[in-house]
């Protein structure tokens, strides 16, 4: 299970190398700074999603023994992002990989459904998936598809008025309404990853509400 799980998580990796190398190449920006940039979010990513992990466990774990929070390798990502376009003052670097994020996201929960974890609220009906502990309804694989699904939107809302920010709200509302069917979500009214969604929607909310603000 494991050995599938990191499989996936590879390839999720390289397949937002790839995409990040290729648009970014077409905007003629440096290849060694390209690289970098993914070397940096791959670091960041890893970084934050094993810390943010660490935080939210209800169990006893160490750092190293720590899983891959997908919120946390999202906020890794933007760190690194941001470092980034101050390094270089090329914002092209934050655009490509909030682009990527739902692709990198969706092939990961392939993983996730492989290894037989983060899974759904016990459901035997149409579509359930049976572990040894019983029958669930396979979150995953509907996470899988509705953030393929966010990551086409995005590549037709990258060159839009405000369609990165739209992308950036529009997976956190995704992630918001799909954790009520998440297993951990059971007996909570709000989890950690519903408050972060919330947060980021209103932080984009507001900068949206900002700039409009300057510009008049």
């Amino acid at each position: 299970m494991f050995k599938s799980y990191g499989l996936y998580i590879v390839l999720s990796f390289i397949a937002s190398i790839i995409f990040n190398y290729i648009y970014l190449a077409q905007k003629k920006l440096s290849k060694q700074n390209i690289l970098l940039s993914n070397l940096m979010s791959l670091f960041f990513f890893i970084v934050c999603a094993k810390y943010f992990s660490l935080f939210t466990s209800k169990d006893n774990t160490t750092l190293w023994n720590a899983g891959l929070s997908s919120y946390g390798g999202m906020i890794g990502i933007l760190i690194s992002s941001f470092i980034f376009y101050k390094m270089t003052n090329e914002k092209e670097y934050i655009t490509s990989n909030i682009l990527f994020l739902p692709l990198m996201y969706s092939i990961s929960k392939l993983g996730c459904f492989s290894a037989g974890c983060c899974y759904g609220i016990p459901y035997n009906g149409i579509f359930h998936v049976e572990y040894e502990f019983g029958y669930y309804f396979p979150i995953q694989l509907l996470e899988t598809i509705i953030f393929f699904l966010v990551f086409l939107i995005g590549l037709f809302l990258r060159k839009k008025k405000h369609g990165i920010e739209i992308l950036i709200m529009l997976s956190a509302l995704c992630k918001f309404v799909l954790d009520y069917l998440r297993y951990s979500h059971i007996d909570q009214i709000i989890s950690v990853n519903q408050v972060v969604s919330l947060v980021i929607i209103a932080i984009i909310l507001v900068f949206l509400y900002t700039r409009r603000k300057i510009k008049t």
